[in-house]
């Protein structure tokens, strides 16, 4: 039992996370925005890559960002990565996912859904809305 409590230990624990909200709604435009934090500890980490990428109807072109594993970024240190885009059909609701790879192989993932607006929030012109209720 002593000899798997030391194994235990001796495993490198890689405790570094990749946070962002569930969901977010979109405005009445179908505009959303949110961040995506990595979180570096305990110990420090190095970044190799990092990508932003949704579904068809998210509008995000996909974002790839090569950190090059130069930088040593300390425990406590967060980075932002910053989510945002337009549904193409602001009546149907996306998902984005945002990933992380750090320069050991590690992948970090996250996935944001993006809620449609709520019903009566698009822009509409007074003669429609005038059309809609006689």
């Amino acid at each position: 039992a002593v000899l798997v409590a030391l194994l235990v230990i001796a495993q490198p624990i890689f405790a570094h996370t990749l946070t962002a909200p569930e969901s977010v709604q979109a405005a009445g435009d179908g505009s959303y925005e949110t961040i995506a934090t990595f979180t570096v500890g305990p110990g420090s980490v190095r970044l190799a890559a990092a990508n932003i990428m949704g579904t068809e109807n998210s509008g995000v072109n996909e974002v790839m960002i090569d950190f090059f594993c130069t930088m040593e970024y300390p425990e406590g240190d967060e980075i932002d990565f910053h989510v945002w885009g337009d549904l193409v059909n602001p009546q149907v609701g996306a998902m984005v996912g945002v990933q992380v790879f750090d320069c050991d192989g590690i992948e970090y993932w996250v996935e944001i859904e993006v809620v449609p607006p709520p019903r009566g929030a698009q822009n509409e012109t007074w003669g429609a809305i005038k059309t809609r209720y006689r």
